[in-house]
C-alpha cells in the first residue's frame, strides 16, 4: 500500500490537482490558500482525508520561505511537497493500522540523550533545550511530536524490514531473470583501427605540428655525483666524519663554490648527462634531479647514498621523430586519435540510426565473435570497458546508485528537510540538499568509498554515467599524470567553476581548486583521503560535491588537489536526477569547458 499510494503523486491526476492549487498560488501571492481553515480535500488516501490546510501546514513546516515556492512553481517543487505529504501521510496509516507506540519515557530518553542539548560532561541543559527550541521558532509540543512521528515511523520500518518474506512467485522469477543464459555476436573493432607501425613519417609530422604546445618535450643538460661513505672517506661506516663533509659541501654550496671546484675538492667520480629527458625508464636518482628543476644545484639523500647535482640546462624542443623512442610515442598517441575518432564516427552513425543489421554484416566479414552469458552476473566473458580502460590499469565497477525517491532513504531526506536550518542553509536561503536526488547521490558515494575502504583500494577514479569525455582524453590524461607524479590526492578530471577570478594559471595542465569549484562527475581520489570524505560525508549537510568533497580539498588536503585544465571530462546537464536539467551548450560556455584562453 505504501509504495502504491506513494506513486499516486507521480501520475496525471496528482499533476492534475497541483495545477489547480497553483492557480491561487499565483494570482493571489498564497493569501487565500495559507489562511486557517481551509479544509478543501486535495488527495484522498483509502477515507483519510488530506486537506489543504495539511499540505499548508507541511509547507509551513517545510522551512522552503514562500518566495522560493512562488519562484519555483514551473520546477515541480510542488509536486515534490505534496508527494512527501502524501509519503508521510501513508507512514502515519500504516503506524496506526500496526497499533505502534512509543512511550513518554522513550520520548524523554531521546531528547535528553541529543547532542545539541547536553554539555561537555554529558549531561543534559534544560537551558541549551530552550534556546533551541526559541530559535527555531517551535513550541516543546511542537518539537516533541514531530520527534514522536519520527520515531514511531524508525519503528515502522524495522518492524516490518525485520519480518518481511518475499512470496516464492517473485522469489523464482527473480532466480529465473538473474540466471538467464543470453548468446551474443559481438565485433572486435581492433581489426578496424589503423596499426601503429603503419603511420609514415608525414602523417607523424602532420600530428606533430598539429598539437605543437601539447607535444613539447623538456631536455635537460646536468651533472650528478653519488656519494657514499665508501667512496667519500674509504670506509662503509655512516661516522661523524662522513656527515661532517656531507655538512661541508653544503657550506660550499651556500659559499657559491662550483659543482666542479667541490667535484675535485672531494675527488667523487661524477655522471654527465646531455639531452636528457624524462621517460619510464630513467632511474629514481635522475627523476628526483629532474623534479628538483627549480633548484639547479643542490645535494639530497637517495636511500643509503647523497647525489650530488648541477643542472646547467633545459630546453623545450618539439618532437624528433628520429629519435627512435620519441616516435614510438607519437606513434602510440596517434594511434590512439585514429581509434577515438573512429569509435566517434561509428557511435554517431549508430545515434543517427543509420547503422543497421547489413552494416553488422559488412563489418562481420572481418572479426565476428560470439559469447555466451551464463547469467547477469557472468561478467568475465564480456569485458568491452574493462578492455578499454587497461591502458591506465583501471578495475571496472558499475556501482547502482541509491535512489532517494524511494523508502526509507525518502523518508531520512523528508525528516532532513523537516530539520532546523544549518549555517550553510542560512546562507543559501533553503535547504543545502533540496532534492531527493542529491539526498541518493550522497548516500551512493558513501557506499562507495565504505567499499573502497573495505577492499583497501589505493586509489578510485568515480565517473557518473552521464559524463562526456574529451577528444584528446587517452593522451591528455597520461600527459596530466605524468606531470603530477605523485604529488596529488585529489583530481578533478573536470569541474564546474563558478566563478574564475580567484584562479591562477600556469603552463602546467591543471589549476588549484577553491570555493567556487563545483562538480564530482569525474574524479580520482587517492586512498589517503578515503576516511576524510566519509567522514564528512556522514554529516548529511551538504550535497557531496559542496560538502564533503569541497572540505576536503579546501582542508589539509589543499596542496595536493588539482583541477585537469582544459576539462578531460564534462557533465551532461541535459538528463539528471540530482537537480533540473540544463542547456548543455549554455552550460558549457557558462564554465568555459573546453576553454584554454585562461591559461594564456
Amino acid at each position: 500500500m505504501i509504495r502504491s499510494f506513494r506513486n499516486f503523486a507521480k501520475t496525471k491526476y496528482a499533476g492534475l490537482l497541483v495545477f489547480i492549487m497553483i492557480i491561487p498560488f499565483v494570482f493571489w501571492g498564497m493569501g487565500s490558500m495559507f489562511s486557517s481553515g481551509n479544509t478543501n480535500t486535495i488527495a484522498k488516501i483509502n477515507k483519510t482525508n488530506i486537506s489543504t490546510e495539511d499540505f499548508i501546514d507541511h509547507l509551513n513546516n517545510s522551512g522552503i520561505p514562500q518566495n522560493t515556492i512562488r519562484d519555483n512553481l514551473k520546477n515541480n517543487i510542488i509536486e515534490e511537497l505534496l508527494s512527501n505529504l502524501i509519503s508521510t501521510s501513508l507512514l502515519n496509516l500504516e503506524i496506526e493500522n500496526y497499533n505502534l507506540i512509543i512511550s513518554q519515557n522513550t520520548l524523554l530518553n531521546r531528547i535528553k540523550n541529543n547532542k545539541n542539548f547536553i554539555d561537555d560532561n554529558g549531561k543534559f541543559q534544560r537551558i541549551k533545550y530552550e534556546k533551541f527550541l526559541l530559535e527555531n521558532n517551535q513550541s516543546a509540543p511542537q518539537f516533541e511530536q514531530r520527534l514522536k512521528k519520527r520515531e514511531l515511523q524508525k519503528n515502522l520500518f524495522d518492524y516490518i524490514g525485520s519480518g518481511s518474506v518475499s512470496p516464492k512467485f517473485l522469489v523464482k522469477k527473480l532466480f529465473q531473470e538473474e540466471n538467464k543464459k543470453i548468446e551474443i555476436d559481438y565485433i572486435n573493432l581492433e581489426s578496424f583501427y589503423k596499426k601503429k607501425e603503419t603511420f609514415t613519417e608525414k602523417e607523424l609530422e602532420n600530428f606533430i605540428n598539429d598539437n605543437q604546445e601539447q607535444l613539447k618535450i623538456e631536455y635537460f643538460d646536468f651533472d650528478y655525483a653519488v656519494i657514499n661513505p665508501k667512496n667519500l672517506i674509504g670506509i662503509d661506516d655512516f661516522n661523524q666524519s662522513f656527515f661532517d663533509k656531507i655538512d661541508q659541501i653544503e657550506a660550499n654550496i651556500a659559499n657559491g663554490l662550483t659543482f666542479e671546484m667541490i667535484i675535485n675538492d672531494i675527488d667523487v667520480p661524477s655522471i654527465k648527462k646531455t639531452n636528457f629527458r624524462y621517460s619510464k625508464d630513467i632511474n629514481e636518482i635522475e627523476k628526483k634531479i629532474i623534479e628538483s628543476k627549480s633548484n639547479d644545484f643542490d645535494i639530497f639523500e637517495s636511500g643509503d647514498d647523497f647525489i650530488l647535482y648541477n643542472i646547467k640546462n633545459i630546453s623545450v624542443r618539439s618532437p624528433d621523430i628520429k629519435d627512435e623512442q620519441t616516435k614510438n610515442e607519437i606513434s602510440n598517441l596517434l594511434f590512439q586519435k585514429n581509434k577515438f575518432d573512429y569509435n566517434r564516427k561509428l557511435l554517431e552513425k549508430i545515434n543517427s540510426n543509420n547503422f543497421d543489421n547489413n552494416d553488422f554484416l559488412e563489418m562481420s566479414k572481418k572479426n565476428v565473435k560470439t559469447v555466451k552469458l551464463n547469467s547477469i552476473k557472468d561478467n568475465k566473458k564480456f569485458e568491452i570497458c574493462e578492455r578499454q580502460a587497461s591502458r591506465f590499469g583501471l578495475e571496472i565497477t558499475r556501482w547502482i546508485a541509491e535512489d532517494g525517491r524511494m523508502g526509507k532513504n525518502n523518508l531520512d531526506w523528508i525528516r532532513y528537510m523537516e530539520q532546523p536550518w544549518s549555517e550553510i542553509d542560512e546562507k543559501l536561503g533553503r535547504k543545502a540538499i533540496d532534492k531527493p536526488g542529491a539526498w541518493g547521490y550522497l548516500l551512493t558515494m558513501k557506499a562507495i568509498f565504505e567499499d573502497a575502504i573495505d577492499k583497501k583500494h589505493k586509489s578510485i577514479a568515480v565517473f557518473d554515467d552521464d559524463f562526456i569525455l574529451s577528444k584528446s582524453f587517452d593522451h591528455s590524461f597520461s600527459r596530466l599524470l605524468e606531470v603530477l607524479e605523485e604529488s596529488w590526492d585529489i583530481i578533478y578530471l573536470g569541474a564546474s567553476q563558478w566563478l574564475w577570478d580567484d584562479v591562477s594559471f600556469s603552463n602546467q595542465p591543471y589549476y588549484s581548486p577553491d570555493e567556487n569549484t563545483n562538480g564530482s562527475f569525474a574524479v580520482i581520489y587517492r586512498n589517503t583521503v578515503f576516511q576524510e570524505i566519509l567522514d564528512k560525508i556522514e554529516e548529511m549537510s551538504a550535497p557531496f560535491d559542496a560538502g564533503a568533497l569541497r572540505k576536503t580539498v579546501m582542508g589539509e588536503f589543499s596542496d595536493s588537489s588539482f583541477v585537469a585544465h582544459p576539462n578531460l571530462v564534462i557533465a551532461n546537464v541535459e538528463k539528471t536526477g540530482i537537480r533540473e536539467s540544463r542547456d548543455q551548450i549554455e552550460f558549457s560556455k557558462r564554465f568555459s569547458y573546453g576553454s584554454t584562453k585562461r591559461c594564456h
